[in-house]
């Protein structure tokens, strides 16, 4: 959208450009040449839009509605979509829970920790098998080795630090 308002922008500048420097401008007559071929030139780039439009009707009128909604067929069920976008979702939720702990247990500004977890699958549920926690900004003057022991009892799994 930015381009076309950018490319209508550009060609209204340079009618008017081409206005200002044809020779005879003093003779204003109604049917100008000139003025007509610029209005047309105009007209044309604002009706330019209108072709995706008309395209994009005439295939919902062909197909029907589906057509214009966006295509989300998976090859997995859908039970198994839910579950697998219900376990990224509360993995996200966990390392931001781990994160915002450790910055209140640490005194740490928000955002100068973040929380990497990598999990392993143990009898149908998951568990972290190991936490890097990463530090950045005035985090990095705490104590790592507190931080980490605080996790690892936490979750009762290995925790590294990092420095970015």
């Amino acid at each position: 959208m930015s381009s076309f308002l950018y490319s209508l922008v550009l060609l209204a500048l340079s009618l008017g450009l081409a206005e200002l420097l044809r020779p005879g401008k003093e003779k204003t007559t109604p049917g100008n040449p000139v003025k007509i071929l610029c209005s047309l030139l105009l007209l044309c780039a604002l009706a330019s839009p209108l072709t995706s439009l008309l395209s994009r009707l005439v295939q919902w009128k062909e197909q029907g509605v589906q057509s214009l909604l966006p295509d989300v067929t998976t090859s997995q069920p859908p039970a198994q979509a839910l579950e697998q976008a219900l376990e990224q979702t509360s993995k996200a939720y966990f390392t931001q829970l781990l994160t915002q702990t450790l910055e209140n247990e640490f005194s740490i500004p928000t955002g100068q920790v973040r929380c990497t977890v990598e999990w392993t699958e143990t009898d149908g549920s998951l568990r972290p098998s190991r936490v890097t926690v990463i530090l950045s900004g005035s985090a990095v003057w705490k104590d790592p080795h507190a931080m980490e022991d605080f996790v690892s009892m936490l979750l009762n799994c290995e925790c590294q630090s990092a420095i970015e």
